[in-house]
């Protein structure tokens, strides 16, 4: 980085000397600005270690020019902005409307929740964070330093803003797009993990709201397996698993044990829990989940369901016991697993809420089954069990 920069000081030397030369007093002003902007690239120079590279200048508008170093190996970026009426450093506050700054950054969180669990969008706010901003003709794109939050998050931590979504604050000649689409924590990504958590025995109306909630802060999805007599008596809560992108399937209207009752017992206990849960959503369930994973292929071949099983059982409703919950799934799950849970138990939602964030930070996203299936390209059939997506 410092060759680059040489080059530029050697330059805003040589032409300071040159002006110097000349006796016109009208040259006083333009020796004051090389000094200034001498003196702005020489800030740069030693506020950036070896690593740092130019990468480009852009002059964004008649007077203010971006620019922006990367660093190779540590994959940073840092970003300056000169006034290139005055040559000294400025900021990209002044590139926005007076009396919009307020709107821009409120516009920056909103996109920055769309993208990233709550526990990161705080750290963001509650740290000391440096802002690295590029400005390129139709997007602004912000890097976030310095960023602490609980657990650690390690990865580059960055937002695009579309010029379509804050258009209405620049303060200077900018491009916008014809479609654009913005950041979401639900564009999955391939390089990730993935697991798929799964509730039975539910709905609870002291522990299930508060997990969607959980689920919903860190950017997360489940499968609640529901019984049919409860989605009865809470229907609300049906309802809001579902607004916030959580699945349902059935686990019969009563928890019956599939493979020692009668047919037409099974029939009844199905097309009733189907059916209640058509009378609150307009819609049948898919997926069922036979309590104590009794199954046989009888009852498969009879009912049109995929039948999800578990490759991680926690022993959740045996043991209630959140910090044993966090270990054995913190130490237990591998990309492709169905979680086995109970949201009926408060020991499991305390769980849950230290567990979520944990996964995240270690690379895992937790999804509902149907999207785990998505993900890993495979669709699942009627008369089929599952107990994983690997």
């Amino acid at each position: 980085m410092r060759k680059y920069t040489l080059i530029i000081l050697i330059t805003s030397i040589l032409s300071v000397l040159v002006l110097l030369m000349i006796p016109d007093k009208n040259h006083e002003k333009e020796v004051k600005y090389q000094r200034s902007l001498y003196s702005s690239y020489l800030y740069i120079n030693n506020h950036l270690d070896n690593g740092f590279k130019l990468l480009s200048e852009n002059l964004i508008s008649n007077n203010i020019k971006n620019v922006v170093y990367f660093n190779e190996e540590t994959k940073e970026y840092a970003s300056y902005f000169i006034d290139m009426n005055t040559g000294k450093l400025t900021n990209f506050s002044e590139l926005i409307t007076p009396g919009k700054i307020l709107d821009f950054a409120a516009k920056e969180k909103e996109l920055l929740s769309l993208k990233y669990p709550d526990f990161i969008v705080n750290g963001i706010y509650n740290s000391k964070t440096k802002r690295n901003i590029i400005v390129y003709p139709n997007l602004i794109k912000i890097y976030y330093k310095n960023v602490v939050t609980y657990p650690m998050y390690n990865e580059e931590i960055s937002l695009v803003i579309n010029n379509n979504e804050v258009f209405k604050f620049l303060n200077y000649d900018y491009e916008l797009d014809d479609e654009y689409s913005n950041e979401s924590a639900f564009d999955y990504d391939s390089s990730k993990k993935y697991v798929a958590f799964s509730f039975d025995d539910g709905p609870s109306n002291t522990n299930t709201v508060d997990i969607i909630n959980y689920l919903k802060s860190t950017k997360s999805h489940a499968t609640f397996f529901m019984l049919g007599s409860l989605m009865n008596r809470y229907p609300d809560i049906v309802k809001y698993a579902l607004e916030n992108g959580n699945e349902i399937g059935s686990h019969t209207y009563t928890h019956i044990n599939l493979t020692r009752t009668k047919m037409d017992k099974i029939k009844g206990e199905i097309e009733a829990t189907d059916n209640t849960y058509y009378s609150l959503t307009g819609s049948h369930i898919n997926l069922l989940r036979p309590p104590y994973g009794s199954i046989n292929n009888k009852i498969k071949d009879t009912f049109n369901y995929s039948y999800i099983l578990w490759s991680v059982d926690t022993l959740d409703w045996k043991y209630r016991d959140a910090d044993r919950l966090y270990d054995y799934v913190i130490n237990n799950i591998n990309d492709g697993d169905i979680i086995l849970m109970h949201d009926i138990h408060e020991s499991t939602k305390v769980g849950v809420e230290k567990i979520l964030p944990e996964l995240y930070v270690r690379g895992y996203r937790v999804v509902s089954v149907s999207e785990l299936a998505n993900i890993k390209g495979k669709v699942l059939e009627k008369n089929t069990s599952y107990r994983s997506m690997k």
